[in-house]
């Protein structure tokens, strides 16, 4: 979910990032990169 925020955009995930991108997960960091990728528009 992404809402505007200020000057920029705020974005919820529920999904645990700070455990998943380190841990080295590969499907966590696709949809991490193709989040900020939509978004970046």
């Amino acid at each position: 979910m992404t809402a505007p925020y200020g000057k920029g955009h705020y974005t919820y995930s529920g999904i645990s990032w700070f455990r998943q991108l380190p841990a080295g997960v590969p499907g966590a960091l696709k949809l991490f990169i193709n989040s900020l990728e939509v978004h970046g528009r």
